[in-house]
């Protein structure tokens, strides 16, 4: 049964979809995730606070060091999770729509370095925020 997501917590430097994939690939301890993430870890508390309020994420206690907090999706954060990513797989499909899957992961990873090289020549830059400044108003996203 999915759930009305309507929170989108602001993650500095674009790191929305690497905290997804990290999400995926394993459960990250709070520290692990900042350094991973490119971000202040005193940000990522308030990011994880805004998640956790919204019932996305928990964190929990790290059986090997109880000092320790790991970031663990809920299941109302798996749903969201997967409708994020269905979008955005659904806007891939519109912008690269017949392109075979080699240049796609190459589109990908092109566009996940220019968000890494914003986020280092400027960290309080958004990089979504970066790439409408430079966009004529016709190919400005809708909303």
């Amino acid at each position: 049964m999915p759930h009305n997501v309507s929170v989108r917590p602001r993650i500095p430097g674009g790191s929305e979809p690497r905290l997804g994939r990290h999400l995926h690939e394993h459960v990250p301890t709070q520290g692990a995730l900042a350094t991973r993430l490119a971000i202040d870890r005193t940000v990522l508390t308030y990011v994880i606070d805004d998640l956790e309020n919204a019932g996305l994420i928990e964190r929990k206690r790290d059986p090997q060091d109880r000092r320790a907090r790991r970031i663990v999706a809920t299941d109302r954060g798996r749903v969201a999770l997967f409708e994020a990513e269905r979008r955005v797989t659904h806007a891939e499909d519109h912008v690269l729509g017949g392109r075979p899957e080699d240049q796609r992961d190459a589109f990908r990873d092109f566009a996940s370095h220019a968000a890494e090289a914003i986020h280092a020549a400027a960290p309080a830059t958004d990089p979504c925020v970066a790439v409408r400044s430079v966009l004529p108003p016709a190919a400005q996203p809708a909303g």
